[in-house]
């Protein structure tokens, strides 16, 4: 009996399965596509849902970058392509166009989601030899998990914004006492967890720890627990929309703790909080205004899509031409030389200052400072030289 007819295989059915598996695995040698028409990256982020605003910001500084490479000349004469992907901020949809995308013959992929989101997308990545670049993942779990093609230009956890938060408050605020407080995801408990073991490691106490279910329109109950404890401080690890909330119910309530969160900035945050927002601390990235290198870039996309970037528009911008620099180094998109190449990046003139890699894909520089808002559109900047903080930008 002949295998194939009693199977119902057909040459047709047969030609068509062995193009899909060509197409899984990858072009032969590591290759991702056609060496003579375009390079393509891939652009995986949020575009609807509540984080549609900044993942839209991402997929604009993608696009910037990309724009200005090609009508510099692209990469030896070929030019670069995009295609972007929606996850809807759900971690099987990303895995799924993840794998649609290498299929496709991406080069390499950047990323913007939550470390939820990173972690699904991995292992698909890391077994097709296709480099990820996170501008979001905070997770210092992203890293430690051995995947040789992922690298972020933004700080994890651990090293990033809640050190930089508990430094502050021990250092500036001369809290002792400090509550913490997470949305359950991976990002909002990695956070929680880092400023805990770096404001123990000054000398502070954790007094308590909470969580929240995110979409939720009421936490007093939980605020109202936290302050019977009277904490110098309240942590919250998750996102603006409940940091905005929790912020206006403290408000309500009457709470004398400063208040703590992050990636606040180029958010509604402070129209959610309302006037609870006065006070917040928020550890981040300096204002990429700030740097020379980083003006091109500001006015550039302020010109072409009229409002400002926000941290991430500038991770974004970065991780592309990060990409677009090892793509013209390694001289092809072959997945093990351009991984090798972004690997090999050292002092690349970012939006915040010089990035390297380290061996597991982090960036080796910490350049965060303190925001505290004081109303209106103003956020305080407060750096810290020798131990001492001080306001460096009003």
């Amino acid at each position: 009996m002949n295998i194939k007819t009693a199977l119902g295989w057909a040459p047709a059915a047969a030609l068509a399965i062995g193009a899909l598996v060509t197409g899984a695995c990858g072009a032969p040698g590591g290759q991702s596509g056609n060496a003579s028409g375009p390079i393509v990256i891939g652009g995986l982020t949020q575009t609807t849902g509540v984080d549609a605003y900044v993942g839209a910001q991402c997929k604009d500084a993608m696009q910037l970058a990309v724009d200005q490479a090609n009508a510099a000349g692209g990469i030896n004469g070929r030019q670069i392509q995009l295609t972007f992907e929606d996850d809807q901020d759900d971690p099987a949809k990303a895995a799924t166009l993840t794998q649609k995308m290498i299929n496709e013959g991406v080069a390499a992929v950047v990323e913007h989601d939550s470390s939820a989101i990173t972690l699904a997308v991995l292992p698909i990545a890391n077994r097709a030899r296709v480099v990820v670049m996170s501008v979001s993942a905070t997770s210092p779990s992203v890293t430690e998990r051995g995947y040789h093609y992922f690298f972020r230009t933004i700080n994890r956890a651990d090293r990033g914004q809640p050190v930089i938060e508990a430094d502050y408050a021990v250092e500036a605020l001369h809290a002792t006492s400090a509550a913490v407080l997470n949305d359950k995801t991976t990002y909002g408990q990695s956070f929680t967890d880092a400023f805990a073991a770096e404001f123990a490691a000054k000398g502070g106490k954790i007094i308590a720890t909470d969580s929240i279910t995110a979409g939720a329109a009421d936490y007093t109950p939980i605020l109202t627990r936290i302050k019977s404890n009277a904490p110098d401080v309240l942590v919250y690890g998750g996102y603006y929309p409940e940091a905005g909330l929790i912020a206006k119910q403290m408000k309500q309530l009457d709470m004398s703790t400063a208040f703590m969160s992050a990636a606040l900035l180029g958010t509604n945050y402070t129209e959610i909080a309302g006037p609870g927002a006065v006070g917040t601390i928020n550890g981040g990235a300096p204002d990429p205004k700030w740097f020379p290198p980083a003006k091109k870039f500001f006015d550039a996309f302020s010109n072409r899509y009229h409002q400002n970037p926000t941290e991430w528009a500038a991770h974004a911008y970065d991780a592309t031409n990060i990409l677009i620099a090892a793509l013209r180094k390694s001289g092809s998109d072959n997945k093990q030389a351009l991984r090798n190449a972004v690997a090999g990046v050292s002092n690349y003139p970012g939006t915040y200052g010089p990035i390297s890699f380290d061996a597991k894909g982090d960036i080796t520089t910490n350049g965060n400072v303190i925001f505290v808002f004081r109303g209106g559109q103003d956020w305080a900047a407060y750096g810290r030289a020798n131990g001492k903080w001080s306001l460096i930008r009003e």
